[in-house]
């Protein structure tokens, strides 16, 4: 009842090992993991939470029972009080579960901004987070040269489940191929970094992380109308590969955005159960934003990364476009 806001999740299918990366567990912040089997057996759960600092006492991390077909809600305020970074890897054994983050906050009584987290499967040096914004209805100021800064900043937040020392750069890019160096992360061993970015580009509508090591990240977007306020943390998109129809969740009011970071020009279609194709171009280095009917079949010429971003007023959520698993690989009994 002290919340408002717009949450929303991809639907994943259930794994054996994922990582999750968002909220807090500070003053006025709640998260909570939802883990869900869908199995027919049980599934035991371990957690691993790292912070700002490193690993949280692995005591305190003890393995949780999910019954078939159930789900367990826990608090990581009561694992991990009082930190400021959460970065979650969930294993599970017998049975493979989904697992998301719930973030809800309130400023003093107010109700602030809630948040769902998609999961991550495999760290990577490169990762692409589509849908990112940062929209605050208060005109910036502008007196020679400079603008005043966001009232909620973007806040990208990496970690390295190597445990490697690393640094991560990070960029905003928009749907002209236009991008702004936003800053570094620098990653200390098994502690999670962060960026704060003062000014968000206002064309920007994508991030891009790329990293010495393989990492996880989340990027929190904002949106204050008033004194209203809410926020999402996106989560990074898989690769789409080329000539691979992939079918697109488009909840009611989002629009797809489709972020393409390789050396050519992707030529995407997207085509509506049932309906007319359309096709746009998203140039090489550029992230477009489309209106994408409710569910979709998407095409690409070459290899993308899509979400779906939803914005209305003071309420922000968004999830990324994930393939379907190709189960390929071989098994050894």
């Amino acid at each position: 009842e002290s919340l408002r806001g717009t949450a929303a999740s991809s639907c994943t299918e259930p794994v054996n090992e994922q990582w999750l990366l968002g909220g807090a567990t500070t003053l006025c912040v709640s998260t909570t993991l939802s883990l869900a089997n869908p199995g027919k057996v049980p599934a035991t759960v371990q957690i691993a939470i790292y912070d700002e600092n490193g690993p949280v006492d692995a005591v305190q991390t003890s393995g949780v029972l999910v019954a078939p077909g159930e789900e367990q809600i826990v608090s990581l305020n009561g694992y991990a009080p009082e930190r400021e970074r959460l970065a979650v890897q969930v294993v599970s054994t017998g049975a493979p579960v989904s697992a998301t983050l719930g973030v809800g906050e309130v400023s003093g009584i107010r109700p602030f901004a809630v948040s769902l987290v998609t999961r991550q499967l495999e760290p990577a040096t490169t990762l692409v987070v589509p849908g990112v914004t940062n929209v605050n209805t208060d005109t910036h100021e502008h007196t020679d040269n400079v603008v005043e800064n966001d009232e909620f900043p973007v806040a990208v937040r990496a970690f390295a489940p190597g445990g490697e020392n690393a640094t991560a750069t990070v960029m905003a890019i928009d749907k002209n191929g236009n991008s702004t160096d936003l800053g570094e992360i620098v990653l200390t061993a098994n502690g999670e970094g962060e960026l704060i970015d003062t000014h968000w580009p206002e064309a920007a509508n994508a991030v891009v992380i790329e990293a010495d090591v393989p990492v996880v990240a989340g990027v929190r977007g904002s949106s204050f109308t008033g004194s209203a306020h809410d926020y999402e943390w996106f989560a990074p998109a898989p690769t789409l590969q080329a000539d691979t129809p992939v079918v697109v969740p488009v909840v009611g009011g989002g629009k797809l955005v489709v972020a393409n970071i390789g050396a050519a020009d992707a030529n995407i279609e997207y085509t509506a159960v049932g309906g007319k194709s359309r096709a746009t171009v998203v140039p090489s280095g550029a992230s477009v934003v489309v209106n994408a009917a409710a569910t979709s079949l998407l095409t690409s010429s070459a290899p993308v990364s899509a979400g779906v971003r939803y914005l209305s007023g003071a309420d922000i959520a968004g999830y990324p476009v994930l393939p379907a698993d190709s189960r390929d690989g071989s098994l050894t009994v």
